[in-house]
């Protein structure tokens, strides 16, 4: 795949290097490999001794690819703290909270458990670029890599952090919702795939006290978005209907998408989403410039948000690609039909 001023990318597809783990691309060779790049990466971005989070999701694999990743990362002599099963946005949150240099998320997000991933982010949380990751790839064949091995007090070290990470998250989360009054509030379902936020989702709800019923929460290595989640929304209209919910939430597995379900059971997708939100954004004067989608979302989305004076701007599918569009344009909201929602 060419990138924008011609590099050319093998590996790394819209949302990082995916593959059956233990294969292919996902091998923990490559992992270690893909690693080691990366710093290089970092340092040649002026980083001599990065810091890295590392977070994954509950796959089976995970363990067996974040020991690869650590040992990369750290061979290469970066700092690595393992933030263990976090949601992908819990680990952008940590970079930018931490004031790291980058991150790494070990997850295949919606797919089945037999495969897994790795995406890298920059020190502001964002996935890399697709120049970036270009140059990663590159980095992969340079002898120079192959060559630097720190030794000594230059290796990098590892420590531990997920209980840390964990709880910065949740309460970054409360802090948001602070000042809602749930008295009286309606029944909700969520739906966590089984996947990486069924911790952060269980400590968010108790600490504010909300009426939500979690379903998909008992990850057994094995069963991420196995017949719950955003891959299949039936299970969480079945568990909407049962409870008399007024509304039903799920992610997918590591938690960087959302659809919903209202209590008839029926979806409420990406495009409907931007829509509500583009609204109540604009009348609080918040919105910025519009809305960016990408080029798959509905028409109908443009045509309902030109009635209300709100422009979109579209970009091709992918979530960082609707992230760099909002920073060109100067946008506080994008998303994709399938779930990925951004806003800030």
């Amino acid at each position: 795949m060419l990138t924008a001023s011609g590099k050319v990318r093998c590996l790394f597809g819209t949302d990082g290097v995916r593959d059956v783990a233990n294969r292919g691309a996902m091998t923990p060779e490559m992992a270690m490999s893909l690693s080691r790049a990366y710093v290089w990466w970092l340092t040649q971005n002026g980083f001599a001794r990065p810091h890295v989070i590392v977070g994954r999701d509950t796959r089976r694999s995970g363990s067996m690819l974040e020991a690869a990743v650590l040992a990369g990362l750290t061979s290469a002599g970066a700092e690595a703290s393992v933030a263990g099963i976090l949601p992908t946005p819990g680990v952008s949150f940590a970079i930018r909270s931490q004031r790291v240099q980058g991150g790494a998320v070990i997850s295949a997000s919606h797919n089945p458990a037999e495969y897994n991933g790795l995406k890298f982010f920059d020190k502001n949380g964002f996935k890399l670029s697709d120049d970036d990751e270009a140059t990663i790839e590159e980095f992969l064949e340079d002898h120079l890599l192959d060559q630097w091995r720190p030794t000594g007090a230059s290796v990098g070290e590892i420590t531990h952090e997920s209980e840390r990470y964990g709880d910065a998250y949740v309460e970054w989360l409360v802090s948001l919702a602070n000042g809602i009054n749930v008295s009286g509030a309606s029944p909700l379902v969520l739906d966590c795939a089984h996947g990486a936020a069924f911790a952060v989702a269980e400590e968010f709800v108790r600490r504010c006290r909300l009426p939500v019923t979690l379903v998909g929460a008992k990850p057994d290595g094995l069963n991420i978005n196995d017949g719950v989640g955003v891959m299949y929304l039936p299970h969480l209209a079945e568990s909407v209907k049962e409870k008399g919910a007024a509304l039903g939430i799920a992610l997918d597995g590591d938690a960087d998408r959302v659809l919903l379900v209202d209590k008839f059971g029926r979806t409420i997708d990406g495009d409907i989403l931007l829509w509500v939100l583009a609204r109540w954004l604009k009348a609080r004067n918040s919105l910025g410039a519009g809305v960016v989608a990408t080029v798959i979302s509905n028409m109908a989305l443009e045509e309902h948000l030109a009635l209300e004076g709100i422009p979109v701007f579209r970009c091709p599918v992918g979530d960082k690609y609707v992230v760099e569009t909002m920073r060109y344009q100067r946008s506080a909201l994008g998303g994709e039909q399938s779930g990925h929602i951004i806003s800030g």
